[in-house]
């Protein structure tokens, strides 16, 4: 779909910088109902997944093994596999400004038109707050995943 192709050049463009800051390439696999886009940071990497059938997009920090994606999706080999990027910035103290992430938090009262505008919206949002976060996520590497 045309769509998806433009918003997927829309993400590596947006997140050009990220790249660029982390010094390492992005990997997009398409699998038809989700493409990921990952961003690899040993031991963890930076995957934004676009969920085509329920028009999301989520923003995820993943621990690698061996520098591949996991095999499950929250939970590889008896292990928390992934963990949504805000979650772990509360947990750690990052500074994620609170109007990027009202931006990506759908309320009761909120009408949603579920376009390719709306996740462009979505992958700025993202883009913003992994901005804000990027220092900590690669100075934290190590830690986001401690037992």
């Amino acid at each position: 779909m045309e769509s998806h192709k433009q918003l997927i050049d829309y993400v590596l463009m947006r997140f050009m910088n990220i790249e660029k800051h982390l010094n390492c390439c992005a990997v997009v696999v398409d699998e038809g109902w989700h493409t990921s886009i990952v961003y690899p940071l040993e031991p963890v990497g930076i995957e934004l997944e676009i969920d085509w059938r329920e028009y999301g997009i989520f923003l995820l920090v993943v621990r690698l093994h061996n520098g591949k994606m996991p095999e499950g999706y929250y939970e590889s080999d008896g292990r928390e596999g992934r963990v949504h990027l805000l979650n772990i910035a509360k947990k750690m103290g990052w500074n994620v400004p609170p109007q990027c992430v009202d931006r990506i938090r759908r309320h009761p009262q909120q009408q949603v038109r579920y376009t390719t505008e709306y996740l462009m919206q979505l992958v700025d949002a993202y883009a913003e707050i992994l901005t804000k976060c990027i220092d900590a996520v690669s100075r934290d590497r190590d830690r986001v995943f401690s037992e």
